[in-house]
């Protein structure tokens, strides 16, 4: 079924017209997933094929005069927020484990090891390795153009955020916090709002990244401890340590440690001399 699927959505994607559509539906952010899990080569296949074709630049006359925008930066925006950079460079079987933007070819040669040929005697894939070879140039193309602090935004509004070599660590929010003060606390008021939601509108790791990004803004914005505070910011991270409102186990003692560490760092001042 799966494959079908992606079959499906293959084969549309050749119309620029259904661009507009695989933008509106997030369909990039949910293709990407099926590379890092234990799917059929096949469906390897189809999926890398419509990403590659979404990412294919066109003229406006392939769109129609009823498109007032080509979708297909904003298609690559998202396949670079979804983390399809990391998710190419983690595929099983793959021989290295270096940043895709750094190294395209390598991550081609990874993908390519653990699908099967079908075009030529030799055992490559030709139409997957040009695929994939399209794919990381358009990525790492696009990439240049935004800063890591326009990656963070963009997971924040929309609700979906993940642990990353890039932002979501200490160095990063020493050099970023101070945006963080933009538009009276917009983004912070987002990360506030993403741990006092139910745990069922967002993923276990979408909220851990938040109690974190919240710890760190608190620990290093000037007086952020009570900015935070008069947000609600605090308030809601206690709330995550009631254990009535939490999942399984294993879920539980997670974003137990995660919210204690906020809560460490919404109270301590000198949290940094404790770790």
């Amino acid at each position: 079924m799966v494959y079908e699927c992606c079959f499906v959505l293959w084969s549309i994607s050749f119309l620029p017209q259904s661009h507009p559509s695989f933008l509106e539906n997030c369909t990039a952010t949910a293709l990407s997933p099926l590379l890092s899990s234990q799917m059929s080569k096949k469906v390897v296949r189809m999926v890398v094929g419509t990403l590659s074709n979404l990412a294919m630049e066109r003229d406006r006359e392939e769109f129609g005069e009823e498109i007032r925008e080509i979708p297909t930066p904003l298609l690559i925006q998202e396949m670079l927020f979804s983390g399809l950079e990391k998710i190419l460079s983690h595929i099983p079987s793959s021989s290295s484990s270096s940043s895709l933007l750094k190294s395209s070819s390598k991550h081609s040669s990874s993908l390519l090891s653990s699908s099967s040929s079908s075009s030529s005697s030799s055992g490559v894939d030709t139409e997957l390795e040009d695929d994939l070879e399209h794919l990381s140039d358009q990525l790492a193309r696009n990439w240049k153009q935004l800063t890591s602090f326009e990656v963070f935004e963009s997971g924040v509004r929309r609700g979906v955020l993940r642990w990353g070599d890039m932002i979501h660590e200490d160095r990063w929010w020493k050099e970023n916090v101070m945006q963080m003060e933009d538009n009276e606390f917009d983004l912070l008021k987002a990360l506030i709002a993403i741990i006092a939601s139910p745990l069922s509108e967002s993923s276990l790791e979408t909220v851990s990244v938040a109690l974190f990004d919240i710890g760190e803004f608190a620990r290093l914005y000037p007086n952020g401890r009570s900015i935070v505070k008069t947000l609600g910011g605090k308030e809601a991270v206690m709330h995550l340590l009631d254990p009535s409102d939490l999942r399984t186990s294993d879920e539980n003692d997670e974003l137990a440690e995660h919210a204690l560490t906020c809560v460490s760092k919404l109270m301590i001042q000198n949290w940094q001399f404790l770790t």
